[in-house]
C-alpha cells in the first residue's frame, strides 16, 4: 500500500481496479471541495479526514505481532481488526500505519491477493475519517467473507470496528488477554502440556512399555 491508499476513495477493486495503483496526485474525495465552503463550520469540522501523507504501511513482522499481542481486537463479519496505540516514544514514519494480512485459510494466492485488494480499498474509504493519529492498524481477511461481502458492507464493517475499538480505549476498558502469537500450539514433545514419554506411566519408556531392561525375569512362575 502506498501512502495515498487511505485517501483513494471508496472504490470496489473488483469494479474499479486496485486503489493502490491510482494516481497519487488525485485529490482526496473525502476532503471538502469548493462547494463545501457554504456549509456550516460545524459540519466541516465534523468531517475532518486525515491527509494521505498521514498514512504508511506496516512492513516488519514485529509491528504486526505488536498489534496482535498488545493491541485491541474487534471481529466483524467481513474482517478482523487489530489496533494498537503506540507509546509516545516509539518512532514511526507517519502518524497512522496500516497492515494487511490474509492467511491460507482465505484461499490460494489468487484469493488472498483479491481479499487484500478489497481490504486496501476499504481502508481507502474508511480510514481517513475513522483512524486516529498515533495508532497502528492491521486488517485481517476472513475466509469466505472478505472476498464475498458487498463492498459497502465491508467498508461499514471497518468503520464500525474502529469506532468500537476507540470507544473501548476512551473508556479505559481492558482488553481480554490473548496468548502471544506463535505460541498457541497444542501440547506435544517439548511443549507445555505435552504428554510425557511413556504415555504417562510411572517409569515408562519412550515406547510406552513398563520400566525395566532386557533380560529381566519374565512374568509368571518361571524362576520360582
Amino acid at each position: 500500500m502506498t501512502a495515498s491508499d487511505p485517501a483513494a476513495g471508496p472504490q470496489d477493486p473488483d469494479l474499479a481496479g486496485d486503489p493502490a495503483s491510482s494516481n497519487p496526485a488525485s485529490p482526496n474525495p473525502a476532503s471538502p471541495g469548493p462547494a463545501s465552503h457554504s456549509a456550516a463550520p460545524a459540519a466541516i469540522a465534523a468531517a475532518d479526514p486525515l491527509p494521505r501523507t498521514a498514512f504508511s504501511t506496516l512492513r516488519r513482522r514485529r509491528e504486526f505481532l505488536a498489534c496482535a499481542n498488545r493491541g485491541r481486537h474487534c471481529a466483524t463479519e467481513g474482517l478482523m481488526l487489530q489496533a494498537r496505540r503506540r507509546p509516545e516514544d516509539e518512532p514511526a514514519e507517519t502518524p497512522v500505519r496500516i497492515g494487511y494480512t490474509c492467511s491460507k485459510k482465505v484461499g490460494n494466492a489468487v484469493a488472498r491477493n483479491r481479499a487484500k485488494r478489497r481490504l486496501r480499498a476499504a481502508a481507502a474509504a474508511a480510514m481517513p475519517e475513522g483512524a486516529r493519529a498515533g495508532w497502528d492498524y492491521v486488517l485481517v481477511g476472513r475466509a469466505e467473507a472478505t472476498a464475498a461481502r458487498p463492498f459497502a458492507a465491508l467498508t461499514a464493517d471497518l468503520a464500525a470496528g474502529m469506532a468500537r475499538l476507540h470507544a473501548r480505549e476512551d473508556e479505559g476498558r481492558p482488553e481480554r488477554p490473548r496468548p502471544p502469537s506463535g505460541k498457541r500450539g497444542r501440547g506435544g514433545k517439548g511443549k507445555p502440556g505435552g504428554k510425557p514419554a511413556g504415555g504417562g506411566r510411572p517409569g515408562g519408556s519412550a515406547d510406552g512399555t513398563a520400566g525395566g531392561t532386557a533380560g529381566d525375569a519374565p512374568r509368571g512362575g518361571a524362576g520360582r
